[in-house]
């Protein structure tokens, strides 16, 4: 079951999420979407503390889903809420999705490596897809051994390994140095950040798979889109198509002024959720660049469907390490506290040598007064490690560097400092 549009700007009108920032005082006949401005996530973390303070019944009958971004010490986690019920029946759509386009279905037994721990749910999330697909679903967990992994592989024979890119990349590493184990895959299902050509080559080989899709989700939205399997690389197309339901989102694309681009181009994905009622997500600025395109599903006819050119994050707004993005805002915030003294600051995100899963990040920072002291440089390591994830979840290098001005890379044409500079 979803909502129609009409009834969720009618909710939303008088939720406090969105109540005091309608544009005009409008019956609720008159509302429309254009009614409400876009909303970013630092907005929505304001309104949901407040209404942690505020109301006593706020968490029940819920589903919490901490948020990227906010992954620091417990008490700046941000978690958005959603209804339990409604948060179920999301689950089962998309599963219906997945099953719909083939990248999970009856057919399948699934190796499950995402996490469950540290308050992240994505073990019980996708094994609850892979379910309403009609799959097996095998929930070994990310910490479970490579050597034993193996042996389990090999007792169960799962056809199907899903993860965060980043896990099943080691565990692709592991593999090649084993070429005496024979292990093969038909499906890969991998979350988080779109790979780049040369790791989804070097993952086909390792697991030596038919085919590679993927799930599009987020704590606000929840997973709400799948991408296709595809049994050949996307080569050198800059994005990754994942069909949703039109019954499940509205999708609108916009430029950087907030208006609207004609069906096709390229602007900022802003969503508004058909499944969350309770606590609804109505013009939500993702980050995330890409297009619209039609799409027709031939097992499903009778449901309509929207392809989304999938680019990834606004190369200025957040970069991703270890499958987790790292808000610029929230860089911003603790970069600026006094105690760093801190000027100016970049991030470098790199990797090894071409093709290598080993990732690092290194921060450049300018000091107001001189050379900083070794203590503090640390501290602010270990602050930096956190707000990206936290050291369960990252596992590239992570270092900070104190230069001068002209140790900071800047752009071609404005001569102006970027800062992330993404050389993977």
């Amino acid at each position: 079951m979803s909502f129609s549009l009409e009834k969720i700007l009618e909710a939303a009108a008088s939720h406090p999420f969105y109540s005091t920032s309608i544009t005009t005082a409008l019956p609720s006949s008159k509302i429309t979407l254009q009614s409400f401005p876009l909303i970013a996530k630092y907005q929505l973390h304001k309104f949901i503390i407040s209404a942690l303070e505020s109301d006593p019944t706020f968490l029940r009958g819920t589903y919490l889903s901490p948020t990227g971004g906010t992954t620091g010490t417990v008490g700046s986690r941000f978690f958005f809420v959603t209804d339990t019920g409604e948060n179920r029946r999301q689950r089962e759509k998309t599963g219906q999705l997945m099953r719909d386009l083939g990248a999970v279905d009856e057919n399948d037994v699934v190796l499950n490596m995402h996490s469950g721990q540290s308050l992240y749910r994505s073990l019980e999330l996708t094994g609850e897809l892979i379910e309403h697909a009609h799959a097996t679903n095998i929930p070994v967990g990310v910490s479970y051994p490579d050597e034993a992994m193996v042996n389990l592989i090999l007792q169960l024979r799962p056809n199907v390994i899903t993860g965060t890119s980043s896990r099943i990349l080691t565990f692709a590493r592991y593999l090649l140095s084993r070429p005496e184990i024979d292990i093969t895959f038909q499906k890969v299902l991998y979350t988080s950040e779109p790979l780049p050509t040369y790791q989804e080559e070097y993952m086909r080989k390792a697991l030596r798979c038919d085919s590679v899709s993927s799930l599009l989700g987020s704590a606000e939205g929840g997973v709400w889109a799948v991408a296709p399997p595809s049994k050949t690389l996307h080569g050198s197309r800059p994005y990754r198509e994942f069909v949703f339901r039109n019954d499940m989102m509205v999708v609108e694309i916009m430029d950087d002024d907030g208006a609207p681009v004609p069906t096709g181009e390229v602007g900022e994905i802003i969503l508004t959720s058909l499944m969350r009622l309770r606590n609804p997500l109505v013009r939500y600025r993702t980050g995330d660049v890409g297009s619209l395109h039609r799409y027709t599903c031939a097992k499903n006819p009778e449901i309509q469907y929207q392809c989304l050119h999938m680019y990834g994050r606004h190369p200025d707004k957040s970069f991703s390490i270890s499958g987790e993005y790292v808000d610029l805002v929230e860089l911003e915030r603790v970069m600026q506290l006094e105690k760093w003294g801190i000027l100016e600051w970049q991030v470098i995100v790199d990797s090894d040598h071409v093709g290598s899963t080993e990732e690092s990040v290194e921060f450049r920072v300018v000091m107001k007064d001189g050379t900083a002291e070794k203590d503090l440089l640390d501290d602010l390591r270990s602050k930096l490690v956190a707000i990206s994830g936290g050291s369960s979840t990252i596992t590239a290098k992570f270092t900070v560097k104190e230069v001068e001005y002209a140790g900071l890379e800047k752009g071609e044409l404005a001569n102006k400092i970027r800062k992330i500079v993404d050389r993977r």
